[in-house]
């Protein structure tokens, strides 16, 4: 007699080869997942390594054009900040904990300093400049609100323009204390430059550069949180009478930055560096002779995975790191630096 339909034992056969076949799509669709993924935080880093190089080339090689080789801020208060205009550190330490000594081995990243204007216009004092005003020769360029670096001798003092006038000649001031305009010093002096109370005529001439706003910024890397690194652009502020950084993240998962500075040793200095250094801070004497840097970069997947077993690579003065579950990448570039400070003129 026969029968339509299946018997116990064919469908449990059709049940098990059924759930094979299931078992292995899931297998698959979970491989191609892992792998679409990993490509995916592959593509992620290799577009962090791009944009980074093009945003610091373009950030970095017009810092302290146009400038003397050091700053000098002070606040309402009277405090006083000498600033170089690019300063490159070999500790991670912020505040600031400065190594000077030469050689050795690092374990941390490094971090920059340094001053972008902007926006760049260039006037010089037509005929005397005083505490509150400054005759000039032209405007164009300069707007109210602007920071400008005053540049005499080998100093560039920082006042912030509250006022233009545009008649013939042309005025900038900058006498209001307060608010936004803080860095005009109360006692409206700037020891560095030689300026005090008075009102002078300069017997060189002295030039004076839009920077536009508060220009003083910096790139770290904050590794406080070993699985979250992440490179910080800070900019500085001005706080309870001095100046100080205001962090925000600019590219997660940046583990590592070294940097090395080609140094001028020429006497007098010329348009080449000619020693890389990469183990310390440029000495204050090396202020204003940095001809070029170079910038190595480490990036890393978000996730770490257990299949994976790599290490953050030496580059510079740091030694590589151990063994752990993270893919990486890296890129290494130089930036031609304008740091060749101008002499300002003389009162």
């Amino acid at each position: 007699m026969k029968h339509n339909g299946f018997t116990i034992i064919e469908l449990m056969i059709a049940v098990f080869i059924s759930s094979l076949v299931i078992a292995g799509a899931f297998n698959i669709q979970t491989v191609f997942n892992q792998t679409s993924q990993q490509q995916e935080e592959i593509s992620d880093m290799q577009n962090t390594l791009d944009g980074l190089k093009n945003y610091m080339r373009r950030t970095l090689k017009n810092s302290g054009a146009g400038m003397a080789t050091n700053v000098e801020i002070r606040s309402c208060s009277g405090a006083t900040e000498i600033l170089p205009v690019i300063n490159i550190h070999n500790r991670n330490n912020y505040p600031v904990w400065s190594d000077f000594a030469d050689g050795g081995t690092d374990n941390d990243p490094d971090w920059i300093e340094f001053i972008h204007p902007t926006s760049v216009a260039v006037t010089s004092v037509y005929d005397w400049f005083s505490p509150t005003w400054a005759k000039v020769y032209s405007t164009v360029g300069f707007t109210a609100g602007d920071v400008v670096a005053v540049n005499v001798g080998a100093f560039s003092c920082i006042r912030r323009i509250n006022y233009i006038l545009n008649s013939n000649p042309s005025y900038l001031g900058w006498y209001s204390r307060g608010g936004a305009y803080c860095i005009n010093p109360g006692d409206d002096s700037h020891p560095s430059c030689g300026i005090s109370n008075n009102t002078y005529n300069p017997t060189q001439t002295v030039t004076i550069t839009s920077l536009g706003e508060f220009p003083f910024q910096a790139l770290r890397i904050d590794n406080t949180t070993y699985k979250r690194p992440i490179l910080m652009h800070g900019i500085r502020t001005e706080q309870n009478g001095q100046s100080t950084y205001t962090w925000s993240p600019l590219a997660e998962n940046v583990e590592d930055m070294q940097i090395a500075w080609h140094l001028d040793t020429s006497v007098p200095m010329d348009e080449r560096g000619d020693i890389w250094i990469n183990s310390r801070d440029p000495l204050p004497t090396e202020n204003g002779r940095i001809r070029s840097i170079r910038i190595s970069l480490v990036v890393r997947t978000f996730r770490d995975n257990s299949k994976i077993r790599s290490f953050r690579p030496a580059f510079e003065d740091r030694t590589a790191g151990t063994p752990d579950n993270y893919k990486r990448r890296t890129i290494t570039f130089n930036i031609s630096m304008p740091n060749r400070p101008i002499t300002g003129g003389t009162l």
